[in-house]
């Protein structure tokens, strides 16, 4: 079982939940971006394991299916094909043998998750399959895809080859999805197109108070933009009016001091010497020497991974209780739905 690219677009890589336990030794997590949408996207075909999936961004992608499989799409809401047929979002989709699986348009977001049934069975590196292009190793030879790679699949699980089976024997098309979704508030970019300003949650880092009254005040109340220079690494932000382009006075500290390099994490908002605020994304560092102003909370980190440059966000505080309650809500809905799926035919 296999995928073969035929056009991978301004950037795809194979992904998994990250490579955990090795940031001591400077080692990223590395990982999905955007993990909630991974995570929904493995339990929608059965992956229960940390099986790798696909990262997209904007730029086109095609991949020819060489064996009856199941996939699901997430994240981003995407125009995807299968023969040039539309196919649906949020939901287990079983693919025949011999199939052109095609994504030609990103309505919203930034990042789209393609979950295979089995995984991306590229080798392990560290205990993980995720690509750390910076490092050049994991996923596929550390590379983003290139056209002509193959990829091998994992071994296909029980239930998920009955759900094939179910699928295969109710098609006489290319294509078949089961009728039942997962909602869009869950496995979407929760950023509607339409929507102006996002708003992310953060909780104060550790040097919030070394900023002047004014810049801890323009913080929390002016608009930033992302601009072009954002990555797996992280997105620089500029300071911008609302209704211009005129950019506003740079974020300060009180008394500048050269500061101690710090463990930093995806969600850490750090402010370099330029005054704008940079947010560390799946491939960050793992130590800093820029001073902290504030935490993206966990909840939060989906919408971020979906920012794209030109959105506007607003940082919005929470206590450090609201923010854990709000993480522990979500997960008590992740957890129904997985309970939930073992029963969906």
């Amino acid at each position: 079982m296999s995928l073969r690219i035929l056009q991978a677009g301004l950037q795809t890589t194979v992904q998994d939940g990250g490579r955990c336990g090795f940031r001591q030794y400077g080692v990223p997590t590395s990982g999905a971006a955007d993990m909630l949408a991974f995570r929904l996207g493995a339990m929608l075909v059965g992956n229960m394991n940390n099986e790798a999936a696909l990262e997209i961004i904007p730029g086109g992608f095609a991949t020819l299916v060489e064996a009856d499989c199941l996939l699901a799409l997430t994240g981003a809401v995407v125009q995807a094909f299968v023969n040039d047929i539309p196919v649906p979002l949020g939901r287990p989709v079983y693919v025949r043998m011999g199939s052109l699986f095609t994504i030609e348009h990103f309505d919203s977001g930034f990042r789209a998750y393609l979950s295979v049934v089995g995984g991306v069975a590229v080798p392990e590196v560290m205990a993980s399959r995720s690509t750390y292009l910076n490092g050049r190793f994991g996923g596929m030879h550390g590379h983003s895809l290139q056209k002509g790679d193959v990829l091998p699949l994992g071994a296909v699980s029980v239930a998920a080859r009955r759900r094939i089976n179910s699928l295969k024997a109710g098609s006489n098309g290319a294509w078949k999805s089961v009728r039942w979704f997962v909602p869009s508030l869950l496995y979407r970019t929760q950023n509607a197109s339409n929507e102006r300003v996002i708003t992310l949650p953060v909780i104060r880092g550790a040097a919030f108070n070394d900023f002047t009254p004014e810049s801890r005040a323009a913080f929390f109340s002016q608009p930033f933009r992302v601009t072009p220079h954002a990555d797996r690494m992280g997105i620089r932000f500029a300071q911008t009016r609302e209704d211009s382009s005129v950019q506003l006075p740079a974020l300060r500290l009180s008394t500048p001091h050269e500061m101690i390099s710090s463990a930093v994490l995806p969600g850490t908002i750090q402010i370099p010497p330029h005054g704008a605020p940079v947010l560390l994304l799946a491939d960050a560092q793992t130590v800093g020497g820029y001073p902290v102003i504030a935490h993206v909370c966990s909840i939060a980190m989906s919408r971020a991974a979906q920012l794209k440059p030109g959105d506007t966000v607003r940082f919005e505080e929470v206590s450090l209780e609201a923010a854990q309650h709000l993480l522990c809500e979500q997960e008590a809905v992740v957890r129904t739905l997985a309970h939930a799926l073992c029963y969906c035919g």
